[in-house]
């Protein structure tokens, strides 16, 4: 498969995403250094909206749906 970030202003082709999860959901703000809570129900209709967004451009996305446990930031990808 391949996928890589070799342009920031080319066309968006193919994307892996992942959408926020229990973890994300019960982080502790102090030892991800967030600002507060996050707000699960925010995050995860931010992310619906945002594969909309892609899904409109005619991105391929590839789902990551492995569980991994205490990596609440892995929803944070580049």
């Amino acid at each position: 498969m391949e996928y890589g970030s070799q342009s920031m202003v080319g066309k968006l082709r193919r994307v892996v995403v992942r959408a926020p999860d229990q973890f994300f959901a019960d982080a502790d703000p102090d030892k991800w250094h967030y600002a507060s809570q996050p707000d699960f129900d925010g995050a995860l209709a931010e992310h619906r909206a945002f594969v909309d967004i892609l899904e409109k451009a005619g991105a391929e996305l590839i789902w990551h749906d492995e569980p991994l446990p205490g990596l609440a930031d892995a929803i944070f990808t580049h």
